[in-house]
């Protein structure tokens, strides 16, 4: 989807090596940017209000694309609003590992 609308991946931005550093703009992280980096994605991953709020969205994008949606439109937006929140999950379930990891 993302080539459809000519975006940029998110790997061009956080990246991965294969010896297990994260890069983030191409860049290495000082050690003071990764203890950031973990502490915020810590606090945002166990956040209540982030998480009702997260809850809500996809109440919203299921009520709209399963009950009241009349349009393909309709239902492919709240598909694209539950895959966004689902990313936005995985991506810092992913930098917790990587920063528990102290490969930064």
């Amino acid at each position: 989807m993302l080539e459809s609308v000519n975006a940029l991946p998110i790997t061009d931005i956080i990246t991965f090596e294969n010896d297990g550093t994260l890069k983030v703009g191409n860049k290495n992280l000082t050690a003071e940017q990764a203890i950031s980096l973990r502490e915020g994605l810590v606090s945002l991953n166990n956040n209540w209000s982030r998480r009702l709020i997260n809850e809500q969205i996809t109440f919203e994008a299921i009520k709209l694309g399963v009950h009241i949606g009349q349009s393909t439109d309709q239902i492919m937006f709240s598909k694209a609003a539950i895959w966004i929140l689902a990313k936005e999950n995985e991506l810092i379930a992913k930098l917790i590992g990587q920063t528990t990891e102290n490969n930064l």
